[in-house]
């Protein structure tokens, strides 16, 4: 296969222990010695780089992920027993750095669950991993937890792939020595590693090797799963990974595995019957199928509800939400339906068609919640405000890898809110509750606008330097005694390395639950022309100060523009000459007396106490003869505050000097002396131009 400064970033509870490894005999609990089981991988590059080898003891194997697969990246651990956690370590030693520069893990979030191998999980840290190397976490108190999951949410800016070489997690069991059957039996396991890194004949392999000494019955198995996956391949395309949803025990010998297959174009929905004889675990019976409500149940279908904080809709949801409130349904039902078949295309664009003639004009919309049911699935329900009553909708979003899209047959709509929603969000449907204060707290229709107070913008990519305007409403709010509310919202935008562009700007914002129109606000900031091009992050927090609750929604957009050099010095930099204001640059300018020079160019490298620097910056014109004809000692000051100052960074600067009549022909030189009083240094720079 392809083979700065680290700044840590934790929880509070937990705090950084040097890297070097420790003298002390400790060992991994998550070394597959001890009994632990990997449970799900979301992505695997496959071959010699599989999950198999993220607790196998060393760092000279180690997890890639597929190519160009998207993050996060989550595996989950199955402990034998529950086990009181102390620490966990990410190592990135021996990865391939060298030769893909940036392909170390970075930011990792650590959670842990005494439940079950999907619900309730609690984060125990969140930190960032070394480049190259190792960065061990010593939890501010034990964690009782017997499945531990990994996120990964970034690297160090590989675009293609992501490595890590070891997981570790250490720490005492609880209560006795036990021996503990691992959740999900390790034929089963084998059989999906193999789906995921060979293809669907050598999973139907390992499922019934156990039907060995049986060869008839092992032959009749074969072709019945062959069958199934053959006939689903050509429509999902290849195999990307699963993710475990759901292991029931129908006793002490038998289990219901029910996993989601993540294939380049749909999820399919899987469930395998294993059953144990004298202690060896053998899959007898496979279902799969891309309609869910096929395999699995409606419960265990919808998911889990995310919380606010984490509950981000999927953009092909938002967008085709906006197209809908501006009246492009056929906008909206084009984004959703991209990779469906022309006739059930048709058939939406027929059922929606209907909606308005029924129900009058969309007036907004609300995302109630968002449910998800694995890393690669999410399903969304939102309620369409139409002049003569709601209209309750779900969309799925699924992605492996490649941007998320709508699976075939995941998009559902009716007046009727008891066929689109589950039980657990019809409380918060009803027509008693006032709009204002339906639904958690948090912003809704959320929308990048073209100008101040003009229309939304196309989801097209910003330029540097583009003027970015954001308009977002706040819903989900408490009332006091009185029938008011009182929010606070602040908005940050963040460069993709996680930097402030900007001190937040915070909004006060108070009314009454009975108001027309919810509460919400606006933004806008310019993209600094030096910064990098990449993945943006605008923050938006809620603070309710009726209820003291908070709540964050983060929307990202994409910035696209050469990437700026940094500078290494005090230096001027893209100096410009040219004959008319704005003008193209002259590389040797001649003009005549009675006309005008104009000048344009950049300072940059400058030092920064605290976030103000202090350059000054003299200019002396020199004539033919060495005389000095103008000498301006202060002609320009950089000293303003800038909360955002990569190295990238630099201040703009342009003049124009009037050639008198009374110039001499001849040579006539710039000469600009910057010193940098806070790093106590200093550069010069000239420029020459010639009158006739």
């Amino acid at each position: 296969m392809r083979s700065t400064l680290t700044a840590a970033v934790l929880l509070t509870l937990a705090a950084i222990v040097p890297a070097q490894r420790t003298a002390s005999p400790r060992s991994n609990i998550l070394a597959r010695a001890r009994g632990t089981a990997v449970i799900s991988m979301s992505s695997s590059y496959g071959g010699s780089w599989t999950a198999a080898n993220l607790a196998d003891g060393s760092t000279s194997t180690g997890w890639s992920s597929a190519k160009g697969a998207a993050f996060p990246h989550t595996v989950v651990f199955e402990l034998p027993q529950p086990h009181a956690i102390i620490s966990i370590a990410v190592d990135n030693t021996g990865d391939q750095e060298g030769s893909y520069p940036g392909i170390s893990s970075r930011r990792v979030a650590v959670y842990g669950s005494s439940t079950s191998i999907t619900a309730g999980f609690t984060q125990l840290s969140a930190f960032e991993a070394r480049r190259g190397g190792r960065m061990e976490v010593t939890l501010g108190a034990p964690v009782t937890a017997r499945w531990l999951k990994f996120v990964v949410s970034s690297n160090w800016g590989n675009a293609e792939y992501t490595e890590v070489m070891e997981l570790e997690a250490y720490g005492e069991p609880v209560g006795p020595p036990q021996r503990v059957d691992v959740t999900v039996p390790d034929a089963a396991l084998r059989g999906l590693t193999a789906l995921r890194d060979s293809g669907y004949q050598a999973a139907v392999a390992s499922w019934t090797i156990r039907s060995a000494k049986d060869p008839v019955k092992r032959q009749h198995l074969m072709q019945i799963m062959s069958s199934m996956f053959a006939q689903i391949s050509p429509l999902a395309g290849a195999v990307r990974g699963y993710d475990i949803v759901r292991v029931e025990d129908e006793s002490a010998q038998s289990k219901r595995i029910y996993a989601l297959l993540v294939y380049e174009r749909l999820p399919i929905y899987l469930m395998l019957h294993a059953t144990s004889a004298g202690g060896l675990w053998e899959v007898h019976e496979v279902n799969l199928n891309f309609e869910g409500d096929l395999v699995f149940s409606k419960e265990l279908l919808e998911g889990t509800p995310l919380p606010e904080r984490d509950g981000q809709v999927p953009d092909v949801a938002l967008r085709g939400l906006q197209a809908l409130r501006e009246g492009h349904d056929d906008v909206a039902v084009g984004m959703w339906t991209t990779t469906w078949p022309k006739e059930e295309v048709k058939r939406v664009r027929a059922d929606l068609a209907k909606v308005p003639k029924a129900l009058g004009r969309l007036n907004g919309y609300e995302v109630v919640r968002v449910f998800e049911l694995t890393p690669h699935l999410r399903r969304i329900y939102a309620r369409l405000d139409y002049e003569q009553g709601p209209l309750y909708l779900t969309v799925a979003a699924y992605r492996s890898g490649t941007p998320w899209q709508v699976p075939l047959g995941n998009l559902e709509f009716s007046s009727d809110a008891k066929r689109i929603f589950p039980p657990l969000l019809l409380a918060t449907s009803g027509p008693s509750t006032p709009a204002l204060l339906a639904g958690a707290l948090g912003a809704r229709n959320f929308a990048f606008l073209q100008m101040e107070n003009g229309p939304e913008r196309n989801p097209a990519p910003y330029k540097l330097g583009d003027r970015v305007v954001a308009r977002y409403l706040v819903g989900g709010l408490t009332a006091d005694a009185t029938g008011r509310f009182h929010v606070q919202s602040t908005v940050t935008p963040f460069d993709p390395g996680g930097l402030p562009l900007y001190t937040p700007t915070k909004n006060d914002l108070v009314g009454s639950a009975t108001d027309a129109s919810p509460p919400g606000g606006r933004s806008w900031f310019d993209l600094p022309p030096y910064a990098p091009p990449g993945t943006y992050k605008l923050l938006i927090a809620i603070h309710d100060a009726v209820k003291n609750a908070d709540a964050e929604f983060e929307q990202r957009f994409t910035v696209e523009g050469p990437k700026p050099e940094p500078f290494r010095q005090l230096e001027v930099r893209d100096f410009r000459l040219s004959l008319s204001k704005d003008g193209p640059a002259e590389r040797h300018p001649v003009l005549q007396r009675g006309g005008t020079i104009y000048t344009a160019y950049q300072v940059g490298g400058m030092a920064f106490r605290g976030d103000r620097p202090d350059v000054h910056i003299a200019l002396r014109l020199v004539g033919p003869d060495g005389k000095v004809l103008q000498d301006a000692p202060e002609q320009a000051t950089i000293d303003e505050e800038e909360l955002y100052h990569p190295l990238t960074f630099f201040a703009s600067f342009s003049s124009s000097v009037n050639v008198s009549s009374d110039f001499a022909p001849g040579t006539y030189v710039f000469k600009y002396t910057l010193v940098d009083r806070v790093a106590n240094k200093t550069a010069n720079y000239e420029a020459r131009f010639e009158v006739r």
